[in-house]
């Protein structure tokens, strides 16, 4: 029997025409007698997947929201009404917050989640910034410090909508989720903008371990192939399997498997991965 189960629910890597894609993220993770989610997607996506995957959500233990972009935290309103026992992420996800992309657009990229909406939809919201066990042996990370090589260059400029001012944002709130297995971490990301180096870093400080079993979820890259093949060594060398579900560049795709091989598991829609 596997110790971990982790389906695809929310991704824009759709293989079967089943299901439907979108930019955003959900994963259902069964971790021993906990069940979860991890980031909701941005809309009702989720919930016409789960349908066709013939997924339950009446008995979540938890939903983990991994930063307050809509495409990670958006589709939560849908799962609200199957009364999870608890929403835990960071308080400043319910800021508005805006993007920059490399052709100079500014784009609107907030949820319209509130913290009022989840509280009186019933259920616990718990808001943390340090590193917890939330359950045994899983932990969520607390905020993220930049890597010993400083604030990291993915291409994107962030900012945040406070007071009538636009402001440069560092997403301080981004955290992943770590699962302690009998063949070692498991490292969850619903995104790396603080970095994926920030991301081992703060994965080792908790751990005390060098080296982990899995790295699953979303991983900003860029489209510089130089830069794709050592971010791909890097994996490689921290991590004995890489498991991503989000669909990349063919750019980005040809240098993960130039590097991992058969150690790559790309993940589709409705694809689940076991760890026994």
């Amino acid at each position: 029997m596997s110790e971990v189960t982790i389906t695809t629910l929310v991704s824009n890597y759709v293989s079967k025409l089943d299901f439907l894609g979108e930019k955003g993220l959900s994963l259902l993770i069964q971790y021993k007698d906990k069940k979860f989610l991890f980031n909701t997607g941005s809309g009702e996506t989720i919930l016409v997947n789960a349908v066709r995957l013939g997924v339950d959500f009446s008995s979540l233990d938890a939903v983990f929201l991994s930063h307050g972009f809509r495409g990670s935290s958006e589709g939560l309103e849908n799962i609200l009404s199957f009364k999870p026992k608890e929403v835990i992420t960071h308080p400043d996800i319910f800021h508005r917050r805006f993007m920059r992309d490399n052709e100079d657009l500014l784009i609107n990229v907030s949820s319209t989640l509130t913290e009022e909406r989840i509280l009186e939809s019933g259920t616990k919201l718990t808001l943390l910034t340090n590193t917890t066990e939330v359950f045994p042996d899983v932990y969520f990370s607390g905020e993220i410090p930049y890597s010993s090589e400083g604030k990291p260059q993915i291409g994107e400029q962030f900012y945040r909508y406070d007071t009538g001012d636009l402001l440069p944002d560092e997403l301080i709130e981004e955290q992943f989720l770590l699962l302690n297995t009998k063949k070692g971490f498991v490292v969850i990301c619903g995104a790396t903008h603080r970095g994926l180096l920030s991301v081992i870093e703060k994965a080792i400080s908790i751990t005390k371990e060098k080296r982990f079993y899995l790295l699953i979820g979303i991983i900003n890259f860029t489209d510089d192939p130089a830069t794709i093949i050592t971010d791909a060594t890097m994996i490689n060398h921290y991590f004995q399997k890489f498991a991503p579900v989000c669909c990349y560049s063919p750019k980005q795709m040809a240098g993960f498997y130039s590097v991992f091989g058969e150690k790559l598991n790309c993940l589709f829609i409705g694809e689940t991965i076991e760890v026994y």
